[in-house]
């Protein structure tokens, strides 16, 4: 079953999907964090456009307290829309807004919004706060970094925050002396303010999914390596961890080229590649674009002391989050349904991206062990899910993110490779992902692209 989103109708509306008739463009945002009192003040833009008649919008947000909100028309010499009612509604975290008067058809609106959010110490999402232990012994305050996926964005900012609602963002951010931001996309612009504080502004992305959304401040050290293709590729850590992400650097500026010409489409942004190893993370890594996130475990190999198990980790984590590049962010799933179409791509070209750039690992030889076999284990479950498979509230989404997504999604890619053989495979892969690109998917899209290569081939 595939969930639609509901009518948008009526108000107040109900249903865990946003209705369509209002979609993103485009977001600025500020955050001001107060490092020391663990709140954030933020102000921002969101840039809408109006695709049938209405007279109210609906976001997402969570425990955001929202001190101004005002509308104006872009179509209409920015004349202001009055908000005359707003209703939250926690059980779908939806912010709605009740309009004096109609938003026409193909107009574009300006929603400006402050607001106050949480900066979160015991929760691993959202924006948060972690902390590692210095050469000495003794803990210092690391960074903080975010965590949206899958739905955690709207923990921080008011949003859209479902992955069809792409949109282009400008993010900015203020920083204590001493400690650097990085976010998805390049460094436009620097000024240091007269508070002991450092303000950071980034060029606008490309169009992307709200989950994707980036940022850490901390006060790590880095190496720099770039690839074949002349692309960047900087690794992040704490100054005691940073010399063992050599390995992480090495797989990635490896690998790099590698996705680009199998897949023949270049590595999708202009800036660098950054990863970076958070102190406590939830999960392995996380694929934002342009700045990857990853749990310790997942980045850090001493060749000195670390067995050749952690080595094959560190360079499957690579090499997965890397081609989420591609697949995921670069083309993404509509739904969370489709969830599969993100991490069984990811799930198998680590295996295939990892086994040409460290070959003595041996990992497409590991395969049925490694992948084949815990799938076959989950899908004899009772309590097992299709492959694509309904799912609403953000538990069912969370649910998701499980063998059946990963490792049954890749072994199905596995399968379609060595049934349509290697070159028509690739070639229908090339399809889709030019095809979807800046945009979202759905498994029917991959059929048709492959179906149509096989027809153009066979």
């Amino acid at each position: 079953m595939i969930l639609s989103p509901s009518s948008a109708k009526s108000f107040p509306y109900h249903g865990y999907r946003l209705p369509l008739h209002i979609y993103p463009n485009y977001y600025a945002i500020h955050l001001h964090p107060k490092y020391d009192q663990l709140i954030t003040h933020g102000s921002m833009i969101i840039v809408v456009t109006c695709q049938e008649k209405t007279d109210f919008i609906i976001l997402h947000k969570k425990q955001i307290v929202i001190s101004t909100i005002s509308i104006s028309s872009v179509n209409n010499g920015n004349d202001s829309i009055k908000v005359i009612k707003t209703v939250e509604k926690s059980k779908y975290n939806f912010y709605y807004l009740q309009l004096e008067d109609y938003l026409q058809p193909n107009y574009q609106y300006i929603i400006h919004m402050k607001f106050t959010s949480y900066i979160r110490t015991k929760i691993l999402n959202g924006f948060y706060r972690s902390h590692y232990k210095t050469t000495n012994g003794t803990t210092r305050l690391a960074n903080f970094n975010t965590l949206f996926e899958s739905t955690h964005a709207r923990a921080v900012f008011p949003c859209f925050d479902e992955p069809v609602m792409k949109a282009i963002f400008s993010i900015s951010i203020t920083v204590p002396n001493g400690y650097s931001a990085l976010s998805n996309t390049r460094l436009y612009l620097t000024k240091r303010l007269s508070n002991q504080k450092v303000f950071y502004k980034f060029r606008p992305s490309p169009k992307m999914s709200v989950y994707l959304v980036a940022l850490v401040v901390s006060d790590f050290k880095h190496l720099e390596g770039k690839t074949t293709s002349n692309i960047s590729v900087r690794t992040w850590a704490n100054p005691r961890l940073c010399q063992h992400t050599k390995y992480s650097l090495n797989i990635a500026i490896k690998i790099i080229p590698f996705y680009e010409r199998i897949y023949g489409i270049a590595y999708p942004l202009s800036k660098m590649a950054d990863m970076v190893v958070v102190p406590q993370f939830a999960d392995g890594a996380m694929e934002n674009w342009g700045l990857i996130t990853y749990r310790e475990t997942s980045m850090i190999y001493n060749k000195l002391t670390d067995a050749l198990h952690t080595k094959q980790i560190v360079a499957l984590t690579v090499a997965h989050e890397i081609a989420h590049q591609w697949f995921g962010d670069l083309v993404t799933m509509r739904w969370w349904n489709d969830v599969w179409l993100n991490e069984g791509f990811a799930s198998y070209m680590e295996n295939v991206g990892a086994n040409f750039v460290a070959p003595e690992l041996k990992l497409m030889k590991q395969f049925l062990f490694t992948n084949y076999a815990p799938a076959q284990d989950q899908d004899a479950l009772p309590t097992i899910h299709p492959i694509v498979t309904h799912a609403a509230t953000a538990d069912q989404i969370d649910y998701l993110f499980d063998d059946i997504s990963y490792l049954k999604g890749g072994c199905i890619l596995r399968m379609l490779e060595s049934f349509l053989g290697t070159e028509t495979f690739y070639r229908g892969i090339y399809h889709y992902l030019s095809q979807h690109k800046y945009k979202t998917a759905t498994h029917q899209d991959l059929w048709r692209a492959l179906q149509w290569v096989c027809r153009l081939l066979c």
